[in-house]
């Protein structure tokens, strides 16, 4: 199966807020159920996400660790 996995889920699954354990329980899960299961994301992701990695870094809700 593919999931297709949006960006605000993606950052959940890194950055601890509402709703982090449950996308990573549902990743870890299903990317171990089945070889088959494949996550998607769109092309703007990446950037997005990184976005989103700068400003919690500046906002110090993450550390470069």
């Amino acid at each position: 199966m593919i999931y297709f996995i949006e960006t605000s889920a993606w950052i959940k699954f890194f950055i601890m807020e509402d709703g982090t354990r449950e996308i990573q329980d549902f990743i870890l899960k299903e990317s171990h159920q089945s070889e088959s299961n494949i996550f998607a994301a769109s092309a703007v992701t990446y950037a997005e996400m990184h976005a989103t990695f700068k400003r919690s870094l500046n906002g110090n809700r993450l550390t470069e660790e």
